[in-house]
């Protein structure tokens, strides 16, 4: 009897066991409370691709720098702590970094030096960086430094391209030496005519340190942007889109770099059609009062510029400004001297052309505004909204600060009444409308656009909802 209860009871186990696994196989299995795992989906490939060369060690990034022009993509982390030597990888291939890590980075400058019509995606980079450096080990300079890589650009081919996409950067660096910074890229160089540089789902994470005397450019994802000087400048040949900043930028100096230091939370100095960018970083700039007779070539003080997501447009150098569309600023910028802050532009050089962006974050410094800060051109302003609190221990705008009086007028967009004027130099225009904060959910009062969607917890860009993702 006992024999036949326990075989009913081995049975009846069986049975619970099975049915317990006839269940979609798609459902998520639960690893903890923050992260479903689904048996259908990959995170890596696992197997090498045809015409690829897979990376499983350091060593084998030689193979990148013997044929630098192959197709590579990387096949598990590679942790780089106790590697105590690094020379950045001059590149020109595909590298896939199938959604792995480097881990662990140390070195003075980027994992690759100059890529030249490179395709780089798919990859995570956790950095700590306590020191950078321009100088390379045989002694010659670096082209900017950054943390993916020290300069991207294409050959003179009218139809180069390099491509980046799918990147993140993560950790703690520590800029220390006196050119342009980004963790993605330090300058960006395209090339002649038609040549372009494309970037894309681009996330940053890592907190930024700048403390010498004196910076050029520093952005959180590129430091400048400057088109070769063969190149026809008139056309836009670099693109930047769905771009995330979360890094804190900590900016402290004696003094302005010989143009002036620059600063922005995705972009520091330069051109392009920059769009669908979103900066939640905080920006701390502590730096000395702008002096008048320290002129530079260009005839304007050495000062301080930043800007929430792009610290300067069109530099002198080679380049077309283009477009900066569905930008958002959500992070603060903090200075009591510097000369120009805004929360997408701190200031212009050359002209351009913007619409659908926002900012949402308090902005301080002398002459403060919520869009942009002030600039040699100005360009009509469409469909743009500022809610943060302007502060300009000289001047302040809810839109703009330093406004010409022969400037186009912006368009359409909207301020939040916190006492403040329009401009910095006129109290109203026919088509900026100051709104009170129960009015921010309301789409009988602010009509924005298709960009923009409003609903009971306020206004977003599509775009901003879209990066969320990223």
């Amino acid at each position: 009897m006992k024999k036949n209860f326990y075989l009913f009871l081995s049975l009846l186990f069986v049975i619970v066991a099975f049915s317990g696994c006839t269940g979609d196989i798609s459902e998520p299995i639960q690893d903890n409370a923050d992260n479903n795992i689904t048996e259908e989906t990959t995170l890596h490939n696992e197997t090498v691709p045809e015409g690829y060369i897979g990376i499983y060690t350091v060593e084998d990034f030689d193979y990148l720098r013997n044929s630098s022009t192959g197709q590579y993509i990387l096949m598990n982390d590679i942790d780089m702590s106790n590697i105590d030597d690094w020379d950045g990888i001059n590149f020109q291939g595909t590298f896939d970094g199938n959604n792995y890590e480097i881990q662990n980075y140390h070195f003075e400058n980027g994992f690759f030096d100059t890529t030249t019509n490179a395709v780089i995606s798919n990859i995570t980079i956790s950095a700590n960086i306590s020191k950078t450096t321009y100088v390379r080990d045989d002694g010659t300079w670096t082209n900017g430094v950054g943390v993916l890589a020290n300069c991207i650009t294409t050959s003179y081919s009218e139809s180069a391209l390099s491509k980046i996409t799918n990147i993140k950067i993560k950790g703690e660096i520590h800029h220390t030496c006196g050119t342009e910074f980004g963790t993605i890229a330090g300058v960006v160089e395209p090339g002649c005519k038609t040549a372009t540089v494309t970037m894309s789902n681009i996330v940053n994470e890592a907190k930024i340190y700048y403390d010498e005397k004196g910076c050029d450019s520093v952005g959180g994802v590129i430091g400048g942007v400057y088109q070769q000087s063969s190149s026809n400048e008139y056309f836009p040949a670099f693109d930047l889109f769905n771009t995330v900043n979360k890094g804190d930028i900590y900016v402290k100096s004696e003094v302005a770099y010989n143009d002036g230091s620059i600063i922005g939370g995705i972009l520091g100095c330069g051109y392009g059609n920059i769009s669908s960018c979103d900066n939640y970083g905080q920006i701390n700039v502590d730096c000395p009062i702008a002096k008048d007779n320290e002129d530079n070539d260009a005839g304007y003080g050495k000062f301080f510029i930043c800007g929430g997501i792009i610290g300067q447009t069109g530099p002198y150098r080679n380049g077309y400004p283009a477009s900066i569309n569905s930008c958002a600023n959500y992070g603060s910028i903090i200075s009591d001297n510097c000369e120009y802050t805004g929360g997408i532009i701190g200031y212009t050089v050359k002209d351009y052309d913007l619409s659908d962006c926002g900012n949402f974050a308090s902005i301080s410094g002398v002459k403060a505004g919520g869009i942009q800060g002030g600039g040699r051109y100005l360009a009509p302003l469409y469909n743009c909204i500022n809610t943060g609190s302007i502060t300009g221990t000289n001047q302040s705008g809810a839109i703009i600060c330093d406004f010409f009086s022969n400037a186009p007028e912006p368009q359409n967009c909207y301020y939040l009444n916190n006492g403040i004027n329009c401009v910095g130099v006129k109290a109203a225009f026919p088509n900026v409308y100051s709104i009170e904060e129960n009015q921010l959910a309301d789409s009988s009062v602010i009509n924005l656009g298709d960009s923009w969607s409003i609903d009971s917890n306020g206004i977003k860009l599509k775009s901003t909802i879209e990066n969320s993702k990223l």
